[in-house]
């Protein structure tokens, strides 16, 4: 029985040769880690890093056998996991905006500083209530 991963092989030449799974799978093994010490850094929670690197992966997973030919499949990646994390971030913070009843117009948006957002989201996200059943401990 041959194996999934073959070593010393890159995942475009794995995807070439008619094995998108095993590519992805190399590909997976030796990004998630960086990927996610990564985002706890931009995230400031291990946590909250979790969800835009799986996100990130379930992404590139559906468009693989054209990502894995890109000169830098790396660069892919956290580009997409970036950008589903502030994504994400901006989704909260008007959500936030809207539950509290602020609105902000063109001037006062731009007088609103980085530690006032932040402590907006973190209003907001207390407000919400526990999930369940979505993360394992």
């Amino acid at each position: 029985m041959e194996p999934i991963v073959e070593k010393h092989r890159t995942p475009a030449e794995l995807t070439a040769k008619g094995r998108p799974e095993a590519s992805f799978e190399l590909f997976f093994r030796h990004e998630f880690a960086q990927l996610y010490r990564a985002l706890v850094i931009v995230t400031l929670d291990s946590g909250e890093a979790e969800d835009p690197a799986q996100e990130a992966f379930g992404r590139l997973w559906e468009r693989w056998e054209r990502v894995s030919a890109v000169e830098d499949p790396q660069g892919y990646l956290y580009r997409t996991a970036l950008n589903g994390f502030f994504q994400r971030r901006r989704r909260i913070v008007r959500l936030a905006k809207r539950s509290l009843g602020v609105s902000f117009s063109g001037s006062e948006r731009d007088l609103l500083s980085p530690v006032e957002a932040r402590d907006l989201i973190e209003r907001s996200l207390l407000m919400l209530p526990a999930r369940r059943g979505l993360r394992s401990s």
